[in-house]
């Protein structure tokens, strides 16, 4: 018998533990128990009042732009370094996605250009936190406020990253978490949307 980890055959992050949880599941039937089970802890660590889990960040994305009510001609301003779903969640409903620049210091969308890329067609910001570091998101969250914008953070490259103390994820109206298998917390592949607001969990 292999014991694991196993480098070998490139399962090198699957222990003795994800088997025995992965039997447990097949025994279960595939009830969604372990699902269940997941998305109630990371609504706990994320203190907010729903997660919900996805096939992927991906499709966390889509579904987070489409209970936002993103529609044809409106737009969303979201940053041009990150993977190409940023861009392509708001398309998938006839948005307009915006790009601003990045601040040269972190990489990360710049508040000073979301400010300047606002027009009357503005309905939702995007924000990427890249190698587990956010964006100025104080700045950000009163640029949103003050132009009635939403905003949705892609935290796909940053689960348990923080600002200012608090967790990367807690700070818009959604937040979409990846966990495809090169990401820090992985299934293999899936996503979450976490939020607090009842009418996007809902949708």
């Amino acid at each position: 018998m292999v014991d694991y980890p196993n480098k070998s055959n490139g399962l090198w992050r699957v222990g003795r533990n994800e088997l025995e949880n992965l039997y447990d599941v097949i025994e279960t039937g595939f009830k969604g128990i372990y699902t269940h089970k997941f998305e109630e802890k990371f609504a706990e660590i994320f203190r907010t009042d729903y997660a919900i889990a996805l096939n992927s960040g991906t499709s966390a994305l889509h579904c987070a732009v489409a209970a936002l009510g993103i529609s044809e001609g409106d737009e969303v301003i979201v940053p041009p370094l990150t993977f190409s779903a940023t861009a392509f969640a708001p398309i998938y409903h006839e948005g307009i996605p915006v790009f601003a620049d990045i601040d040269n210091a972190t990489y990360n969308i710049s508040a000073e250009s979301i400010r300047e890329k606002i027009t009357e067609r503005t309905k939702a910001i995007i924000t990427v936190s890249l190698f587990g570091q956010t964006p100025e998101m104080d700045e950000i969250l009163e640029i949103a406020c003050k132009s009635n914008l939403k905003v949705i953070e892609d935290n796909a490259q940053c689960v348990y990253g923080t600002y200012k103390g608090k967790l990367a994820g807690t700070f818009g109206d959604a937040s979409i978490f990846s966990l495809q298998r090169s990401k820090h917390l992985t299934s293999g592949d899936g996503g979450v949307l976490t939020t607090s607001d009842p009418e996007i969990a809902e949708y």
